[in-house]
């Protein structure tokens, strides 16, 4: 004990002069330049010190803020309130004041570990957001402030460092007699150092790591060692052990040929352990579960869920690893199947459903996108060919293992619909995507609406009508619903002036709706014919009888509009319609409506 106390105290003694014999000579240079009054080179090298070393003697700070005050002239565009800007170790609010600065400035540069929160100008002061040291070592930056005119200064700042954390991830290493090698993970939040009192030990460090390397031992009896890992305060010791003499180890029931298990899986308990030590089974595969009773080796397989064959190993190892085999066991695969395909997106998945066997479809929007397919298939490896009469519209980056294949369409700037297939192949079957994609914008509402769209329901979140002819006004509502080709709106406001009265309407209005053409991709002409119900009308005129200033449930009017609808976007959901409209009397005017398709499935863009 008093043996591994000094040695303890050796240690820490060569460490620290270790240290400050590397750190030494920048704080020298520092002081030199600083005798010399040469500030500014005495401020790079205290950094240097900072960040190596850290306050290492206690005055390196002190002395870093008389030079930085030094470096500041009067002519300055800034000059700071206090000595230095510093905090602490656990972060928090930064405040940085200035006792001299221009009218108007800013923040222009942060280490990474400060966020600027606030920058009053007026109070010539910022304040900064810092974030933990996690390291037991001093972080040091620069704050570069910026005036309007350009004029740029620097300033320190310094975060002092943590405490320090030392975790050493093994309590004890034993090897065989015949030697081996182990790693040792070493957490820390500083530069660690490590020595061992023993000559037997190879030791390398490798980053966080340390690997320790035993030879064979040519001693008949056991033998000790002590690790030591430290820093300036904290410091852990790991015992080493070596074993002697030689373990044999038999696996009965064991070839060099594999384990066979069929794909439903099963047992096996045909192994049995002859050893002259204690012995273990490391398993890692999920898939098996291998357990011991006395000599014997129970192996169970589950059933496998893939079409491909598998194949794992586990391994029969004695106490320390001295001897060790290695066991092989596969498995055949399932008869392989694709389940389905479906298009997973922000709104959720939904399958493509099959026109027939092995074929399945979905209709598109003409803008360009990129959509996900999932193959649902127990084969893990399968492929895909892309099938297509224009084979520049569509590519395909596939990954097999995650069953995603990601799909990117270009803009169908053509008149025509245009398709391809996505052919699946895993393992002897297929399974086939038909992709039709419509064309760009505005198709015209026959399309929509009669060639198998999934664009069957229009909901209008606003819209608003101007018009003029017999009576001059406009028409405001929402939360309109098109069907196929009706279309029903229960919030329907009109405000109209005809024959010197004020009119205030609340029409609900159901019609049919019908495209007359399609001249090009973004506009179609259109017919409509309805009936709206006067739910609610206020009458505003001159010498009007009370009891006709408010009216409910008129009788339905005849509603007969013919005009021309167009697209705005890309997105196909702002458009405006050019109309003329009879219900009892005649009106022209212009429609702006905001709305969304409801049953789309949407291209990521």
């Amino acid at each position: 004990m008093k043996h591994r106390i000094y040695f303890a105290f050796l240690f820490c003694c060569c460490f620290f002069a270790t240290y400050a014999q590397d750190c030494d000579p920048n704080l020298k240079a520092a002081r030199n330049y600083k005798a010399k009054n040469d500030f500014k080179n005495a401020v790079e090298w205290y950094k240097k010190v900072l960040a190596d070393c850290g306050d290492y003697d206690g005055n390196v700070i002190t002395e870093l803020k008389e030079c930085e005050k030094k470096t500041t002239g009067r002519n300055a565009a800034f000059l700071l309130e206090q000595s230095i800007v510093e905090c602490g170790k656990e972060g928090g609010t930064l405040v940085m004041e200035l006792k001299k600065a221009p009218a108007s400035w800013s923040v222009s540069q942060v280490p990474e570990w400060l966020e600027v929160s606030s920058v009053i100008v007026e109070e010539k002061r910022a304040e900064f957001n810092a974030s933990v040291n996690p390291n037991a070592e001093i972080r040091i930056g620069t704050i570069q402030l910026t005036s309007d005119k350009g004029a740029t200064q620097e300033f320190t700042v310094i975060q002092h460092e943590a405490d320090e954390q030392l975790t050493v991830m093994s309590d004890i290493l034993a090897f065989a007699g015949s030697g081996g090698q182990e790693t040792v993970i070493i957490n820390a939040n500083f530069r660690w150092s490590y020595s061992t009192d023993a000559n037997w030990l190879q030791l390398n460090r490798q980053d966080d790591a340390l690997t320790v390397v035993c030879p064979p031992n040519d001693l008949v009896s056991k033998r000790n060692a002590t690790i030591t890992f430290s820093g300036k305060k904290a410091s852990q010791t790991i015992q080493v052990m070596q074993f002697e003499g030689d373990t044999y180890l038999n696996v009965i029931g064991a070839s060099d040929s594999a384990i066979t298990f069929d794909a439903a899986g099963g047992k096996n308990n045909m192994l049995k352990v002859s050893c002259n030590d204690t012995w273990k089974v490391k398993n890692n595969c999920p898939w098996l579960k291998v357990t011991s009773s006395g000599d014997v080796i129970d192996i169970q397989c589950e059933a496998n869920p893939w079409a491909e064959r598998r194949a794992a190993t586990f391994e029969v190892v004695t106490t320390y690893e001295r001897q060790s085999k290695t066991i092989s066991v596969e498995q055949h695969g399932a008869e392989p199947k694709i389940d389905k395909i479906s298009l997973p997106s922000a709104s959720g998945e939904r399958s493509v459903n099959s026109v027939r066997p092995h074929f399945r479809s979905v209709f598109l929007k003409g803008n360009k996108g990129e959509m996900k397919v999932k193959l649902h298939s127990n084969v893990q490896n399968w492929e895909y060919r892309i099938l297509s009469n224009d084979e520049n519209w569509i590519t395909a980056e596939a990954s097999p293992k995650d069953s995603l294949l990601t799909l990117t369409l270009s803009d169908n700037n053509g008149l025509k619909i245009r398709e391809s297939d996505i052919v699946f192949s895993a393992m002897g079957i297929q399974d086939t995507l038909n992709i039709r994609q419509n064309v760009r914008g505005y198709r015209g509402i026959w399309d929509d609406y009669f060639e198998s769209s999934e664009r069957t329901w229009k909901t209008t979140r606003f819209f608003v009508d101007i018009y003029g002819a017999e009576s001059v006004g406009f028409r405001i509502g929402g939360l309109s619903k098109r069907w196929k080709c009706v279309e029903f709106s229960l919030m329907n406001f009109a405000v109209e002036y005809a024959y010197k009265e004020f009119y205030l309407n609340w029409e609900p209005i159901v019609r049919g709706y019908l495209p007359l053409s399609r001249k090009t991709q973004h506009w179609a002409l259109f017919m409509g014919l309805g009936t709206s119900v006067n739910m609610f009308n206020v009458r505003v005129a001159k010498n009007i009888d009370p009891k006709q200033r408010f009216s409910y449930f008129d009788a339905a009017n005849f509603l007969f509009e013919l005009g021309a609808e167009f697209q705005w976007n890309e997105k196909d959901n702002l458009s405006s319609r050019i109309f003329y409209r009879y219900d009892g009397y005649h009106s022209l005017g212009i429609s702006f409506d905001l709305y969304k398709w409801t049953k789309n499935y949407s291209l990521k863009k």
